[in-house]
This record gives structure tokens, sequence and C-alpha cells, in this order.
């Protein structure tokens, strides 16, 4: 130390207080006796902090050192110091710039001069005086303001209670604390699932800076409300003209007379944002601790306050969703109650005249000529059945995403010229009218889904017209798609039902009480599968009364010349064989042997596996028609089991089975099995397999 500055410490230490000096950080570099007094510091003074010894806001206090660290004049201020045994004492104290380059660290340093008031002096009882009245003043502020935020939460409850909307509540907060405040505005802004801060409560803010600052992103920049959503932190900007987060808003800002703003983050139970609520004033400045309170006071009660609210919230829509399920179980409670009791009323209809017919034919000759009469009432009325069944098999593997199209070029208008020949040979009383534009209408698709589409539309009219009403199909077509036109002069639909006419299991009330009304699916299919062929169905009617008319559209496809391979074969003629029915079900096996037998064919059985594999190696069937389902041995283990055995290679063997899904038929072409048939099986095709070579 030079002996200049010996001679200035000698002289401080004499001083009646206390003089600090501080580096433009707040690190302090000397002090004299007292100030060592004050601090509690008898060594080096190396690495202390005078913002470790204060107890002042860090905000504040770095304020007044840079107001001194600019001045070479003293600027009066107040410094808090915490003294080690936790007493708060306060000093009024002086500082001014200085520059000594002789100190180790060179440069601008502070000179803080705090005179601790004598207890006896007149001075010392004034400033002791004036800062406890200051004390008391903000101590019966900081009251009133603690139970104006207690009646604030009791009103905005009852706000709760009542209905009222969270912003109403949140608007009671604001204006009861800008109440107890000296010029203060509140705005309170909630934060979405967007990241983005909305307006929630500003009750004295302009409509101009609400609407500039609703919806702003949160950031590390964006202003204090942004800003502290992004760090979760108090943000204080005491002069909004200099502060580098307001440069997006600051021109607007500074426009509506706001220049400082402080804002904290408004936290959930689970410690996540949401929202922010923000105190402006239109002077520059900084918070007291009492204020700082109150802000995060203010910022707990909105918080309380909006988790509340959207617990409500959530609660009423669970109750809604609640009610909701409930109604639409009890509408599907209902609709199976309906359906069931249609399918028990469609299943019997055909059942019971089969049934009569069948006790019928055990009355009457062999070579009476009702006999064939009643065999074909049987016949129609199980294929209705199965019709059903199949109804029921395809809308279940459509919902399930079960079903997939065969799809292959189509020649349409071959198709519908079979489809209604076949049509006016079985119905020759109904008055049917078809035309078409061309005779090469082609498209992509499954040839059996559209035949069931067909087939569904024509009995849809057949079913709602009368045999004195007309029928008129047409097919037309442009260079994008074929239209497929159905109407009848019928009844019609009802313009309530058109909108759920393709809905499944949905009928006209009137058709309930007919025989031949049906489940309510076949529409529903013709939907599903012109939207798999990527068309479209429409139904279109002026009302009761006044017939309908159905649209099937489907995109065009490329016309296919068929080479002479591909031409049908002349069937060549049957022959007898030796046939072996598997089937655990007696009146099932029973029926298909006398019919095989009737057609000329040399057939024996087995009601199991067992029994069937055994009669195999002696009789050595040349045809085997298995069931799949059958007790012990399933009709795969005997696949499997007559695929390895050299001397059973030669049999056909066709699964039967009440599946029909790919799958199904993929697991019986895996095992052996050369044909997949689905109960009740086809006449058509067992005669493609057998033929009727002598039947007698």
């Amino acid at each position: 130390m030079s002996p200049a500055e010996t001679d200035f410490w000698k002289i401080a230490n004499r001083l009646p207080g206390a003089l600090l000096l501080v580096d433009l950080d707040g690190q302090l570099v000397a002090a004299n006796k007292h100030g060592r007094t004050l601090l509690e510091v008898d060594g080096d003074m190396q690495g202390i902090s005078l913002f470790a010894k204060s107890s002042s806001p860090d905000d504040a206090l770095r304020r007044y050192l840079g107001i001194c660290a600019g001045s070479y004049q003293p600027m009066p201020g107040r410094i808090t110091i915490q003294r080690n045994n936790g007493e708060m004492v306060q000093y009024a104290v002086s500082g001014s710039r200085v520059d000594m380059d002789s100190l180790e660290r060179a440069g601008g340093h502070i000179v803080l001069w705090a005179a601790e008031p004598s207890a006896n002096s007149a001075r010392a009882r004034f400033t002791t005086l004036n800062t406890t009245i200051d004390q008391l003043t903000r101590e019966i502020r900081s009251r009133r303001q603690a139970e104006a935020l207690l009646e604030a939460e009791k009103r905005i409850l009852e706000m709760i209670v009542n209905g009222k909307p969270l912003e109403a509540a949140l608007e009671v907060l604001a204006l009861v604390v800008e109440e107890h405040t000296d010029g203060m505005l509140m705005s309170i802004l909630l934060l979405d699932k967007e990241n983005r801060l909305r307006h929630a409560a500003a009750p004295n803010l302009s409509h101009r800076y609400i609407d500039a600052i609703d919806g702003v992103h949160i950031g590390p920049l964006v202003g204090s409300c942004g800003t502290a959503a992004w760090t979760k932190e108090t943000v204080v900007a005491a002069d909004i003209a200099t502060d580098s987060r307001w440069n997006d808003f600051r021109e607007i800002a500074l426009q509506e007379g706001l220049q400082a703003c402080w804002s904290t983050p408004i936290l959930g139970s689970d410690g996540g944002v949401q929202g922010t609520l923000a105190l402006y004033y239109r002077a520059q400045r900084e918070p007291t601790e009492s204020e700082l309170r109150l802000i995060e006071n203010s910022a707990l009660i909105a918080g309380i306050t909006i988790e509340r609210y959207r617990t409500l919230e959530n609660l009423s829509i669970m109750y809604q969703q609640e009610h909701e399920q409930r109604e639409r179980a009890e509408a599907e409670s209902r609709a199976k109650d309906h359906f069931l009791a249609i399918l028990s009323h469609e299943l019997r209809n055909p059942l019971s005249a089969a049934v009569n017919a069948a006790y019928a034919l055990e009355e009457i000759d062999e070579h009476d000529h009702q006999r064939s009469e009643l065999q074909s009432i049987i016949v129609n009325n199980t294929g209705m059945l199965k019709r059903i069944l199949d109804d029921l098999l395809d809308l279940t593997r459509l919902n399930t995403g079960k079903l997939s199209l065969q799809m292959a070029p189509l020649n349409l208008s071959s198709m519908m010229s079979e489809l209604v020949t076949s049509f006016q040979v079985s119905a020759p009383h109904r008055k049917l009218r078809y035309s078409c534009v061309q005779d090469d209408l082609w498209v992509d698709g499954d040839q059996a889904r559209l035949q069931q589409t067909v087939h569904n539309l024509l009995g849809n009219a057949v079913k709602y017209s009368e045999d004195a009403d007309e029928i008129t199909v047409e097919l037309s077509g442009d260079d994008q798609e074929l239209c497929l036109s159905v109407r009848d002069s019928g009844r019609g639909i009802d313009a309530s039902l058109l909108p759920e006419i393709f809905t499944p299991f949905v009928q006209s009330e009137e058709s309930l009480g007919r025989v031949d009304s049906g489940l309510g699916l076949g529409l529903a299919l013709v939907r599903q599968f012109a939207e798999m062929h990527g068309g479209s169905i429409s139904a279109h009617s002026e009302g009761v009364g006044h017939g309908s008319e159905f649209k099937l559209r489907l995109p065009r496809g490329r016309a296919v010349q068929k080479s002479e391979t591909e031409h049908r074969k002349k069937a060549e003629p049957a022959r007898a064989c030796k046939v072996m029915v598997v089937e655990d079900n007696a009146g099932a096996r029973h029926g298909l042997c006398r019919l095989l037998e009737r057609w000329g064919h040399s057939v024996s059985s087995a009601a199991d596996g067992e029994e069937a594999l055994a009669m195999m190696r002696d009789d050595r069937p040349e045809v085997a028609l298995v069931d799949i389902g059958l007790p012990g041995i399933s009709g795969y283990d005997i696949a499997r089991t007559v695929r390895a055995e050299p001397a059973l290679a030669s049999i056909k063997l066709i699964a039967l089975t009440g599946y029909g899904q790919e799958k199904d038929r993929e697991m019986t072409a895996e095992v052996g099995f050369d044909r997949h048939l689905v109960k009740p099986v086809e006449r058509a095709d067992l005669l493609d397999i057998f033929g009727m070579p002598g039947k007698t």
C-alpha cells in the first residue's frame, strides 16, 4: 500500500460511519474498521460479496450500485444488512464512483458510506422513527392486501359454486388487487396446449394492448409474461424502455403508458405452468419485498382458482361422457333386443315352412305330384336361412376387416345380362325392364361380391314394391365410371329414413311385419362392397308412395380380351366313384349319403376320425368329404395322416366346415385338403365335384 493510501485509510478509520469500497460487481475490496464491524468481517475480505451480506433484493441492490457507478456525486440509498445473529439492520447510505488505479484491481470502484445511527443523536432518533413508520406502513398495507386476497378468494369460491365462468372469477381477483395497490394494472393470461398465452382477465388494460399480447408463444425473450412462463420464475422489468426482453412489445407498451411490468408464472399443483399473472405500472420501479409477496400470493390464488375450474370442467366432461356411454349402451341393448326379435322372426319363417313341408312329405305317396312342390319349399326356405347367415357373417367380417376382395377384370355388361335373365326366370310375374348403353363395360372387381350387391338391390326393389309395380335397371358409363341404376315404382322411402338407409338393421316400420322383410343388412352390405371397390351408393325417393332409386357407381376398368384357353371348357361326363362321408352329425351324414347315392355314387360313412382312417385304409375311397370339427381326431388330423401315408395319397379330400374365411381356406389347403366347402353345402358345388352319372 502506498503512503497516500495508508494515510487515506488512517483517516477513514476515524470516521464515525462505515466506509466500504466495492467493485462494480459488488465484490468487497476494502473497508474501514466501522465497515468491518458492520459486516462482521475480521480478516481478509477477498471473495466476500456485498450481495451475500445484504438482505435487500438482488435486483434492487444491483440497480443501486449501477446508479452509483455512473456518478461521481454521492447517490443516496438504503441497504439492509443481515447480522450473524439474524437481526436485520437497515442503513442509509451514500455511494459514488472513484477511480483508484493503484489498487490491485485497477479501474472504477464504488465508495459506500453507511451512517449507522447512534441511539443518542437526534438524527439517529429521527432516522429510526422514520424507518419504524415506514415498516409499519408497509406492514399495514401488507395486512390489508392479505385481507383483500382472502375476501377475493371467498368471492371466487362463491362464483365457482354458482357456475360463473373462469374469466369472471379471475377478473374479480384482478380488481381486488388493483384496488389495494397504487396505480397498478393487473393482467392474467392462461397457457393453452399450443404454448400460447391467452387473455383471461385485465379489467383496466386497453383492448388494443390486450389484443396485441393475446396468443403470444412463450419463450426466453417474450416480454415479462412469456419469459416468466418459459422460465417458471418471476420476471421483473423495472424499465420496459430498456429491457431487452421487451423488444417485440416495447412500442405498444410505451404507447399505452406502461413503463414497468412484473410477471410471475401461475403454477398448478403438479408444478406445470397454467398461465401468468402480471402487474403493470405507469412509472419505472422495482418491487418491494411486500409487493413480491403480493404477486406470489395473487398467483397462488389464481392457480387454485384455475385448477378448481378445470377439475370441475373435467368432472363435467367425464359425467357427460359417462352419460353418453350409458345412453349408447342402452341404445345398443335395445337394438340388440330388437335385432334378436327380428332374427327370431326371420329364422322361424323359413324354418316353419321347411318343417311343415317335411311333415307333409311323410303323409303323401312317393309318386304324388305334390311331392316336388313340397321339396321346392324345403330347398327355397333353407336357402333363405343360408342367405341370412351369410349376410350376418359378411357384416361381421367387414366390421373386423377380415373380408378381402378377389379383384379381377370383369365385364359388368355380361354379368348384368346373366343376372337379369336369371331374375326374370325366377320371378316371371314381376315387371322388370333392363337397358344397357353398350355390351363392353368393364370394372376391376370381385365378381361374387358384385353379384351379391346386385342381388341385394334387386331384392330390395322386389321387397318394397308390388307385383304391378315396375322395376327398371339401367347400366351406363363414361370414361371415368360406370353407373348402375335400380329404380322401382313401389312404396318409396320416408325422408327421415333416407340418411340411415345404409345403416345395418335399419328398416322402415311398415316392413317389420312382413315375412320377407329380412334383417336390414342387404343395403348395409351394398354400401360396404361399393366402397371397397372404390365406388359409392346413393338412394333417392320423393317420399312414401313415390318409389325409390338406388345408384351404384364404380370406377371404370380396362377391357380384357380372353384367350381361347380361358373359355369355359365343356364339362367332362360324370362317372360314378367311391365316396366316403365323415360327419359326426347323424342327420347331416345320412342326408348327404342318400343324395350322393341317388346320383349314382358308391357311398360309405364314418362318425369320427378314428373310424374314418380305419375305413380309408380298408376301402380306399376316391373322394372323402371330411367334417373339420370331429370329436377326438379332427378333420385337420385326418388330412395330415392321409397325406403322410403313400397308400392313401391319391384320395381327394374335401373339407366340410361352418367357417369360410380366407384364413380357414388357407388352413385346410395347408394340411392337404383339395377343396373347401362351407356348410350348408350348395347343391351346385356338389354337382361340380361329383356330377350325377346314374341318378335313380
